[in-house]
Parts: structure tokens; sequence; C-alpha cells
């Protein structure tokens, strides 16, 4: 499963949801999903207006695994995202 490390992030940075969701104009619902492991698919304009905002707050350059984790089983605080399956 793959797993988002944004809440982590928001927190270390000191962002709310909603800030960021401004700044990265996306949904808020679409990051509170991704903070409380709610997402069931994103699109990767979506993810690529994530990372260009993360880079405006962040000192150092937002690389994807940054965002991003895989991992078997179940991971606290961590949102999971199932891919489909072709």
């Amino acid at each position: 499963m793959i797993y988002f490390k944004l809440d982590e992030l928001l927190k270390q940075h000191k962002y709310s949801r909603t800030q960021f969701a401004h700044l990265a104009g996306v949904r808020p619902n679409t990051i509170n999903d991704m903070c409380n492991g709610n997402t069931k698919r994103l699109e990767l304009e979506t993810l690529n207006h994530i990372i260009h905002a993360l880079n405006k707050i962040c000192e150092e350059p937002i690389k994807l695994t940054d965002l991003m984790d895989y991992g078997e089983g179940n991971k606290c605080q961590r949102t999971k995202v199932q891919l489909k399956q072709f």
C-alpha cells in the first residue's frame, strides 16, 4: 500500500490543512482525505500541485519519496491508497 506523509509535513511546517489547500490550489477535502487516510484515488495533476506547494513552504526541495511511502500492513497516521490493478 502507498502511504502519504502529508499530515506530518504540514505539522512540521506549521501549516493548517486549509492554508495548504489554498496554497496548492486543490480542494480542502482532498488535503483532509490525504491526511486522514481516506484517499481512494489521486490525479497526477493534483499530486503535482501538492508537491509544488510543498516546495514553496519547505527549506529543502521535496521529492516524491518525502511525501509518499510504500509498505505492507497497517501504518499509523498515514493514508493508505490502493492502486487499481489492470
